[in-house]
């Protein structure tokens, strides 16, 4: 009976030893488990705090209140100290009524809660979803049309259960961007000046953007030198969250410059016009240095990587590359005057007066390349500022305003520098390459159309690369994030290893086509060939010939064609002591 007695108290004291044991780790277990789910928690609470822009302000939370300033009575539509700064009745320009016109820097008096997400972490994420889309595809086939790759393409994007793709969430760029040296390393922007020639020949770009913050990085990071000057435009009714994010990005370069005024954007309307003429006189003002403009949508990409575009812009000796044609302008946008209504442009039965200084009105693009003589000429000239007041009551003015200022066939009186003197019909535009989606195209559009554009998708690569112009319009990332990673990577290749079928003769053989259909032509360093009163006088082939030969020497001298003399002149060939005619 004893033993049996010991025996029990052993198994006993054993279990009760192992209960004990068993307990403790359960314990454990609840408070590893409750202090990890705490800290799960805190971080969502900090993060959602910080990524949504709440402040901290006397123990309370509050949203960041972003600052406005407009005005009753006028609205400037460009800088008062410029020749261009009229002040435009609020009628004419009805969009703008009872809108404020927000600054791009938040009003920020408290400070914000501490991020649980280092900069780096948010950008390196950032950057290996743009890229993403190149380890599901082989760009390169895609680009060349391979057949087993499009139709993997077309299978992908045709068995996604969601209509659109995300794209960067706006609210964690001002966090991303904070520690700017590291977001513009992990995302690549060039810090080198590249060749010496793209050295010397800086370029200008403007961007117009309404949403996606993702878009204008990406354009900007695949336009970007540091020699080269940006200016963004963001539409006044976009989302604090994009004007935050768009004004943290700018503070991290020394040459990207915000609008002076953002306007409200409105289709068809004047304020398309006018936000690119700010931006164009902000980089006029901000740098002396550039040589040529080019306009953006965010929704673009170059199609031509910067030493390209170089030579592209450089073969054209100062002419602007204005689109322009007289048999298809649209004569109902300007003869009756147009105004607002309820956010949409309705035409009126008032009618309009013609376009003031004799101006022939002449169809183009909204998107160009202009050289940096004709914007100074169009910020001094009382001429481009009446037509510009003129056109508020037009329909879509931006496709007709540049046009009808660089057509000197039809408006030779204004002596537009850079300007097209031949027949409009003959000229060919490099800017922009455009997919309309008419019946008529050359080309079929693979992506969806929107405003009768294409929107395209992977499988419009190869007629995309296959143009000869800078850019493409336009692509939209929630639709199709394929096309947008294979020309990004397409151009990053170029750039390290120049495309052997780029042939900048090519371009010269067209600036010469030009030259054969325009009065005159003359550059500096041509008295060294023909002298000033020369008889008979040289041909345009020789001049241009001229041109390209010093234009494009080794010896470091960058020159200029002004396509602007007349037959007769005598002094197409002089040059002062400054160089130009």
């Amino acid at each position: 009976m004893e033993s049996w007695i010991k025996i029990t108290v052993r198994r006993w004291c054993g279990n009760f030893q192992l209960t004990r044991r068993g307990l403790h780790l359960y314990i454990l277990a609840c408070v590893f488990l409750s202090s990890s789910t705490l800290f799960v928690i805190s971080i969502e609470l900090y993060s959602r705090f910080y990524l949504h822009g709440f402040l901290q302000e006397d123990g309370h939370l509050k949203l960041i209140d972003v600052t406005t300033e407009h005005s009753q009575d006028t609205l400037h539509l460009l800088p008062a100290a410029g020749p261009l700064s009229k002040k435009i009745p609020q009628a004419a320009l009805s969009v703008f009524s009872g809108n404020h016109i927000d600054l791009l820097k938040p009003n920020l008096k408290g400070t914000f809660f501490k991020p649980m997400i280092s900069p780096s972490l948010l950008a390196w994420d950032y950057h290996r979803n743009t890229t993403a889309p190149r380890k599901l595809f082989n760009c390169k086939k895609l680009i060349q049309a391979d057949p087993e790759e499009q139709l993997r393409f077309k299978s992908w994007i045709n068995s996604r259960s969601a209509l659109l793709f995300s794209t960067l969430a706006e609210d964690v760029v001002p966090q991303m961007t904070s520690n700017c040296t590291s977001f513009k390393s992990i995302r690549g922007y060039k810090t080198t000046e590249g060749t010496p020639e793209e050295r010397d020949y800086p370029l200008a770009h403007v961007i117009l953007v309404h949403k996606d913050f993702e878009h204008v990085e990406r354009l900007v990071r695949a336009l970007y030198r540091p020699q080269n000057s940006f200016c963004i435009h963001v539409d006044s009714k976009a989302s604090d969250s994009l004007k935050r994010a768009v004004t943290a990005f700018a503070q991290c370069f020394d040459n990207i410059y915000l609008a002076p005024r953002p306007y409200p954007i409105t289709y068809a309307h004047v304020s398309r016009l006018v936000a690119d003429i700010d931006c164009m006189e902000e980089l006029l003002r901000q740098d002396t240095s550039w040589k040529y403009l080019v306009n953006y949508a965010a929704t673009e990409l170059p199609i031509r990587t910067n030493l390209e575009t170089v030579q592209i812009l450089r073969s054209l000796h100062g002419l602007n590359d204005i689109h322009e044609t007289f048999k298809r302008r649209v004569a109902a946008r300007f003869e009756k005057a147009y105004k607002l209504v309820n956010g949409r442009l309705k035409v009126t039965d008032v009618a309009l007066p013609p376009a003031p200084h004799n101006i022939t009105i002449v169809k183009g693009q909204a998107y160009n390349s202009f050289s940096r003589a004709f914007l100074e000429w169009l910020f001094k000239d009382q001429r481009p500022r009446d037509l510009l007041v003129w056109s508020t009551k037009t329909y879509s003015p931006d496709e007709h305003y540049w046009a009808s200022l660089n057509d000197l066939y039809h408006n030779q009186h204004l002596n537009t520098p850079g300007g097209f003197t031949g027949d409009p019909e003959k000229k060919g535009y490099l800017t922009k390459f455009i997919l309309w989606t008419y019946k008529n195209s050359p080309f079929t559009c693979h992506g969806r159309a929107v405003h009768n554009i294409c929107n395209f998708n992977a499988l419009d690569l190869p007629t995309i690369v296959s143009q000869h112009h800078l850019a493409a319009n336009k692509y939209d990332l929630t639709m199709d994030p394929v096309a947008y990673a294979c020309m990004e990577e397409l151009l990053e290749n170029r750039t390290v290893t120049p495309d052997p079928l780029f042939n900048k003769k090519r371009y010269e053989r067209l600036c010469q086509s030009w030259a054969s259909i325009i009065s005159s032509i003359t550059c500096r360093r041509c008295a060294m060939v023909f002298a000033p009163n020369q008889l008979p006088m040289p041909n345009n082939d020789e001049k241009l010939k001229c041109c390209i030969k010093s234009d494009l020497g080794d010896d470091g001298d960058h020159n200029t064609a002004i396509p602007n003399t007349r037959p007769g002149d005598t002094a197409g060939c002089t040059k002062d002591k400054t160089g130009f005619l």
